[in-house]
């Protein structure tokens, strides 16, 4: 059990369609959340998490996110804020934070140690300075292979993104063979 982070990362993000990304190198194309049931306000697929916000009208997130080599042992989070728990394989070790249209990372990366499963913490709660605002802390351990539950469901696969798939595997393989 661990009484402090091993390294963490801080900054504002903003906030999209009601939620942002926590996103790995590793991830290879845009997710397709289903945006089913969800459990708590945190939606996991492979490399990718989507952290949901109260309602629409939050415009921006302050968020830190916290590296840890075992389960928290202190509960030094938010105060009175709202708590949800997944497990979501990380394939590049490293983790950073955008709104859904962005391009490039709003909050820089931070490494979480090897490639494998890592257990999130999710704390959330309305900031006391800005009514628009919902401030977020994230802590990531390494952890077991999930239950099925705890993974969300991906949206089924359309004409449209099979051939935006083939295109990026096409790509791929044109990048590869120059």
């Amino acid at each position: 059990m661990a009484e402090e982070p091993v390294r963490a990362v801080q900054g504002v993000v903003g906030v999209v369609y009601g939620f942002f990304l926590v996103e790995s190198p590793g991830l290879d194309e845009p997710p397709r959340f289903a945006f089913a049931a969800r459990n708590g306000f945190l939606d996991v697929l492979d490399d990718v998490i989507g952290v949901h916000a109260t309602s629409d009208w939050i415009t921006a997130a302050d968020v830190r996110i916290e590296a840890w080599r075992d389960p928290p042992t202190v509960d030094n989070s938010l105060d009175g804020s709202e708590t949800s728990e997944r497990t979501v394989l990380i394939t590049d070790g490293s983790v950073h934070t955008r709104a859904v249209p962005a391009t490039e990372p709003e909050i820089p990366a931070l490494s979480l140690g090897e490639p494998g499963w890592y257990h999130v913490r999710g704390h959330r709660r309305r900031s006391v300075a800005d009514a628009r605002t919902e401030d977020f802390l994230l802590r990531f351990w390494p952890s077991d292979t999930p239950a099925p539950e705890d993974r969300s469901a991906e949206a089924e696969v359309d004409e449209f993104t099979r051939w935006n798939r083939e295109i990026r595997a096409w790509a791929r393989e044109q990048a590869s063979s120059e």
